[in-house]
């Protein structure tokens, strides 16, 4: 027997109470054990249908989006630039250098 944490017990129990329809509820619950016999039998020919119609549902996909033509410009995406260490070791060493000239120095 394997240990299930009681905080996903009292999880899935309490969606599967107020969400009679969650199959994610009623998967958990009847691979773990926690509902009554009769319920998990009937339960366990539904789960078995639903992974059939699954299956058979997996060939006709539909297609996929069309791909984006080249050199068109892409709304709302942003590529950030990656920093590389140089880049932080180089600003480090700055620092330590007195990069910050003018701060808390006063003019002569």
């Amino acid at each position: 027997m394997h240990f299930i944490p009681l905080y996903s017990r009292v999880f899935y129990e309490t969606l599967l109470r107020q969400r009679p329809d969650s199959i994610m509820a009623k998967d958990w619950c009847l691979a773990y054990g926690v509902m009554e016999e009769s319920v998990a039998k009937k339960e366990y020919k539904a789960q078995i249908k639903r992974k059939e119609a699954g299956k058979s549902s997996a060939g006709s996909k539909s297609p996929p989006p069309p791909a984006a033509k080249s050199g068109s410009k892409k709304t709302g995406s942003k590529k950030k630039k990656k920093r590389k260490l140089e880049d932080d070791v180089a600003y480090d060493a700055g620092m330590d250098a007195g990069g910050d000239e003018g701060i808390g120095v006063a003019a002569l």
